[in-house]
């Protein structure tokens, strides 16, 4: 292979996987944003909507102590109208101690079970309140993870850290093709998972209060995320596309010197 066809491909290999990123945005404080396009309700009956989403921190400090309010209101917000709130509104509250380092995300669920919800089209995510923290060490990663039928996710957490750990909260997110978040599940191991131990976990959308609706969200769920935490110890991240764009990049280097060193060794006839 040519030099400059090495190079050429290099270059388009990294725009390829460029392609698949977006930038997450950061903030001069610790904030951990609520974006309402990543939020998605369910009309389970009547006088019962669940809410699903996530809530990232796009700051530069791990926040702790994570709750916002969510508001339901009678008229679609996205067209220029604001509409009028309904029922009382419900503050959903981070299981503690779950600490967001920057740039991460954690899944959440809210359930407005009142009557006044039979008029509801829009909900509304409002004041996010939290305190800064320390960053966890990390010490957990998730080994394995599949789904062999939608809504449904099987894995295995390892504690790689020095020390015990209890109380590790596993959540997982489901999306839909388009991207927003269709529903969130969760499941906590109790530990104590020593180190080098391996636990196991299943999450089930049938075992959540979507179960009424089950056969209307299941067809929709394109993908899935699985993260995890613990008292003690925060999870290796999934291998991060930039940090596969720089790998890709020190291994073609690698090979395009090693191609030119063995041009100049190669004799000319």
């Amino acid at each position: 292979m040519k030099l400059s066809t090495l190079f050429a491909t290099s270059i388009l290999l990294c725009i390829f996987v460029a392609s698949f990123s977006v930038i997450s945005p950061v903030s001069a404080a610790p904030w951990p944003r609520i974006s309402g396009s990543q939020c998605t309700d369910h009309n389970i009956a009547d006088d019962h909507y669940a809410v699903y989403g996530e809530i990232t921190n796009i700051g530069d400090q791990p926040a702790t102590s994570i709750s916002f309010t969510v508001i339901a209101r009678d008229e679609f917000g996205g067209g220029g109208g604001t509409g009028t709130d309904i029922g009382n509104p419900v503050i959903v509250e981070l299981n503690t101690p779950i600490v967001l380092h920057p740039d991460e995300s954690w899944p959440w669920e809210a359930h407005f079970i009142q009557p006044e919800m039979v008029d509801a089209n829009d909900f509304n995510i409002q004041d996010p309140i939290f305190s800064a923290t320390d960053a966890l060490p990390t010490g957990l990663e998730i080994v394995s993870h599949s789904s062999d039928s939608p809504g449904v996710v099987d894995g295995e957490v390892q504690n790689i850290g020095t020390e015990a750990t209890t109380n590790i909260e596993v959540g997982a997110s489901f999306y839909s093709a388009a991207g927003p978040v269709l529903a969130t599940a969760f499941t906590e191991i109790a530990g104590p998972l020593n180190p080098g131990e391996n636990a196991t976990f299943s999450i089930d959308l049938a075992n959540t209060d979507l179960a009424p609706i089950l056969g209307e969200v299941l067809p929709l769920i394109d993908s899935y995320v699985v993260t995890a935490q613990s008292q003690e110890y925060a999870i290796i991240p999934e291998f991060h596309i930039w940090t596969s764009m720089l790998l890709i990049l020190i291994v073609l280097t690698a090979a395009i010197a090693i191609y030119k060193r063995r041009l100049l060794k190669t004799p000319t006839l």
